[in-house]
């Protein structure tokens, strides 16, 4: 059955990229590198093959897009500690993932801590809001979403010291109470799960990303050419809560 789901998937893909073939700037994320801290993690091995293929495919990996086309943004959900443990992997690659952090998360058993974020910030990587609690954030309401929201934002700009100006929402979820009070709270972007390209912005700015932590190599150079944009309408039915009507 395993084998029949991932041909399934090899085919989608390849009828994404048939029909959807581009060279607009993408977001990728992942969670980890390795799997020592979480099964969400990808191998090293696997991440050095996905750089070389987005490289060889002619984008530049890049820390924060400003073109619309050949760019790629790496992102990496959670602070798990992973990325501290390879940092020089990167920094020797050129390469400044954002990494999106959760108040609650930091210093827990295989997460990064407060030094760890202070250390990496100062050598070039990049830090935003993924909320104070790291739950789903149609579950919260009134002052507890603002909490999770504006409040993980005051503390995060505090306790490092410069400006967060972006928020992905914890497990892709969101609703239009989400987005209004994650506007309110002065986020500039808001990241989502959704396949996309980078441009393909949705309601103030909610940017999309591509998951690719688990993708074999022969498969990467779909995502970064455009295959995954036929299934954002299905990622938009899973994560936004509510009617769509934007």
């Amino acid at each position: 059955m395993s084998k029949i789901i991932d041909v399934i998937k090899l085919f989608t893909l390849w009828i994404g990229y048939v029909f959807n073939h581009n060279r607009k700037s993408k977001v990728l994320y992942y969670h980890d590198v390795s799997t020592v801290y979480t099964d969400m993690g990808t191998p090293l091995e696997l991440i050095q093959k996905h750089i070389y293929c987005i490289r060889q495919r002619g984008f530049n990996i890049v820390k924060n897009i400003d073109k619309p086309e050949n760019q790629i943004m790496i992102a990496f959900d959670d602070g798990w500690k992973g990325l501290y443990d390879h940092r020089d992997f990167f920094i020797k690659e050129n390469i400044y993932p954002t990494i999106f952090i959760a108040v609650d998360l930091i210093g827990k058993e295989g997460y990064m801590t407060k030094e760890n974020i202070v250390e990496m910030y100062q050598l070039g990587f990049l830090f935003e809001s993924h909320t104070w609690s790291h739950t789903g954030l149609p579950g919260h309401v009134g002052a507890d979403l603002k909490h999770e929201t504006e409040g993980a934002k005051s503390f995060l700009e505090n306790t490092f010291g410069h400006p967060f100006r972006a928020i992905c929402y914890p497990q892709g979820l969101f609703s239009k109470e989400v987005i209004d009070a994650c506007t309110k709270a002065g986020y500039d972007l808001m990241y989502s799960s959704i396949s996309g390209n980078y441009d393909d912005y949705i309601e103030h700015h909610i940017v999309c990303r591509n998951l690719v932590q688990y993708i074999p190599v022969n498969q990467i150079k779909y995502i970064i050419e455009g295959s995954s944009t036929i299934i954002k309408r299905r990622n938009i039915k899973r994560h936004f809560t509510g009617v769509w009507s934007f």
